[in-house]
């Protein structure tokens, strides 16, 4: 993508931008054709009724993909859909025309993104799809980061004024009790069964996926039962440890803050398209790691290949500079 970007220009990146986009777009689609829909919220229920149950029987996913995994997925995505379709809608370097199928196109991809992430039903995924937007607005320039602040201070007030029992009272009365979670307590022991599984292989790791395999030999779990498949470790980082061992983990860490930082270095560089991507993906990359402190799309999950389209637009959002005869990307 960066080479592209390169040679390009900017209709080179938003050729790739679109690529991601779509590619987006199919995992919704075909998310929202072979998911296991939740009832959690009655609102959604009647929505949900209407949609086909086409995809069942894959290896692996017999009853459906599960509502986080995709849910997390589209977080790479929908962030970058928000901000392009805004930056389209105020039409800056756009002629009338071509602004008008940007529009449209950007429109049916985020209201299929979107619409499919709404309808997962997702706690996490729709709390770091919260965390996102507000990341994205803090890089709005001052006003932006006064009204991000504004509203960290507010939601830190709630939960203080409300307390955590209060808080969920409240989301039981809005959301009704399906939708709201009892505790944590199931989270804790399988991250005290993940920080088993790293001290016992710190270098390698247990293997990619292997960790629903080994934990109910070595690690059985008191608070599931026995045959409960626990897929992963319900957080991305403890997960990258578990597949690829500590010094795995360092790589994803390297990677994730790498791509954060480029993409601040843009944000404050780039006016236009480029910036808007940037934001996007700012966007996206917040969301996902919020959602990956409590849940976890593994590295060798088939949706997982929007990361590294994401990592890869991060790496040639930014406009190519030339100094003494080369080419710095």
């Amino acid at each position: 993508v960066a080479e592209v970007a390169a040679v390009g220009g900017g209709a080179g990146l938003a050729v790739a931008a679109g690529g991601f986009l779509a590619a987006g777009v199919g995992v919704a689609l075909v998310g929202a054709l072979g998911l296991r829909w939740p009832a959690r919220l009655p609102v959604l229920q009647e929505a949900l009724a209407h949609i086909p149950q086409a995809i069942r029987g894959l290896p692996g996913a017999e009853e459906g993909f599960n509502i986080h995994e995709v849910g997390g997925a589209l977080l790479w995505v929908v962030p970058v859909a928000l901000a392009l379709w805004v930056w389209a809608l105020g039409g800056r370097g756009l002629r009338p025309l071509p602004r008008l199928g940007a529009v449209l196109a950007l429109t049916a991809a985020l209201g299929s993104t979107l619409g499919v992430l709404i309808l997962t039903q997702s706690r996490g995924s729709w709390a770091g799809f919260a965390v996102g937007l507000w990341a994205m607005l803090l890089v709005q320039g001052w006003l932006g980061l006064l009204a991000g602040l504004l509203l960290l201070a507010l939601a830190g007030g709630t939960v203080a004024y409300l307390g955590l029992e209060g808080l969920r009272e409240w989301a039981v009365r809005l959301a009704g009790p399906a939708f709201v979670p009892m505790g944590v307590g199931g989270r804790v022991e399988i991250w005290s069964r993940a920080l088993y599984g790293m001290a016992d292989f710190p270098f390698t790791g247990m293997g990619m996926n292997m960790f629903r395999r080994v934990a109910p030999v070595l690690y059985p779990l008191f608070g599931s039962p026995p045959d409960q498949d626990i897929a992963h470790a319900h957080n991305e980082f403890l997960q990258a440890a578990l597949d690829l061992g500590v010094p795995g983990l360092v790589a994803f860490l390297a990677l994730v803050l790498g791509a954060g930082w480029v993409l601040l270095r843009a944000l404050r560089r780039e006016r236009g398209f480029r910036r808007a991507l940037a934001v996007g993906l700012w966007g996206g990359l917040v969301a996902h790691a919020a959602f990956g402190m409590v849940d976890a799309v593994a590295l060798g999950a088939k949706p997982g290949f929007l990361f590294w389209a994401l990592l890869a637009l991060a790496g040639g959002v930014e406009t190519p500079q030339i100094h003494r005869g080369h080419r710095e990307i």
